[in-house]
């Protein structure tokens, strides 16, 4: 489903919009993670090997270990962004009891819950990966998990949702006497943009390469891509809450300063930050497009290399 949420994301449809077509509730777990059987027959392949090298018990258990671990990460993280849209609505006084009326977990505490719930998931996978498991050719094939790691997106990714927690202190807090969370977050956008700089770096260089004839395939940077992508869509939505958070703040701050007829103002540095942060944002997706865009030109160059001209006569 959660790809199902990427594929949708345009800008025709709100994210509110696919969650609620899509009925995603943050605070429903519809994965029966007792009840999860592997349906895999990875024993169809006929095997000459010798039996130390065929698919074993161990070998599967560990294969549907892992991509519990996976499945559980990716349903978590499609938990996180359906909870993005609720924080939109108007928030409980400051020191009220977030307490909805029958007695669920206010939305900022189901999210800061699933929140520490992906840490904890991302934390064991990461030791899952460590272990380095080889399974036998002709079995289990590994899942993107590792390369979801190294590319640095699951890092980019929980940061955003971490900046999402710091925001929405701020908004129910105000701008007075919040000085250290406004550091936060300054330091936590500057800190985000960084990241998904890092990231985009893995994403260059060419699918093919040609040497002497010989065409090799690098589907690390296609995997990298495409991870890269569906972070970038987690970052803008992301950021689409956070300017719901700081727009208020900005348009009340300009009223006081038309009201009182005041030449100059001092703006709080965390909208300067902000819009610095989504400057480099559009920057980061703009060299993405061209990017992309260039591997396109390269495989429709290797394309027409293909193409042969052979003499013919025409007679007329």
């Amino acid at each position: 489903m959660l790809l199902d949420l990427l594929l949708e994301a345009n800008i025709s449809i709100s994210l509110a919009e696919s969650i609620k077509s899509m009925n995603l509730r943050p605070e429903e777990d519809d994965v029966p993670w007792e009840d999860l059987r592997d349906n895999r027959d990875l024993d169809v392949f006929f095997s000459w090997d010798p039996k130390d090298r065929n698919v074993s018990e161990e070998h599967k258990k560990l294969s549907l270990e892992e991509e519990t671990m996976w499945l559980r990460i990716r349903s978590l993280t499609l938990r996180l962004i359906s909870g993005l849209p609720s924080l939109t609505h108007p928030v409980e006084p400051k020191n009220s009891e977030k307490m909805s009326e029958n007695g669920v977990s206010s939305r900022i505490d189901i999210l800061r819950l699933l929140l520490q719930q992906l840490e904890v998931a991302v934390e064991t996978g990461k030791r899952f990966i460590e272990k380095e498991i080889q399974y036998p050719f002709l079995g289990p094939v590994p899942t993107r998990m590792g390369r979801f790691f190294s590319s640095g997106c699951c890092q980019c990714q929980v940061q955003s949702f971490h900046l999402v927690s710091d925001m929405y202190e701020l908004d129910t807090s105000g701008l007075e006497g919040t000085v250290d969370i406004q550091e936060r977050i300054e330091n936590s956008l500057a800190s985000l943009l960084e990241l998904l700089k890092g990231v985009f770096s893995t994403c260059k260089g060419d699918l093919l390469e040609v040497t002497d004839g010989n065409v090799k395939t690098q589907p690390a940077v296609l995997e990298n891509l495409v991870f890269f992508v569906e972070t970038i869509s987690v970052i803008l939505w992301v950021s689409s809450y956070c300017e719901s958070v700081l727009r208020p703040y900005k348009l009340n701050i300009q009223k006081k300063k038309k009201k009182k007829k005041e030449t100059s103002i001092i703006m709080p540095p965390i909208f300067t930050s902000f819009q610095d942060y989504v400057t480099g944002l559009q920057t980061v997706i703009s060299n993405a497009v061209d990017h992309i865009k260039g591997l396109e030109a390269h495989l429709i160059a290797l394309r027409l290399e293909e193409l042969t001209l052979e003499e013919t006569s025409i007679s007329t």
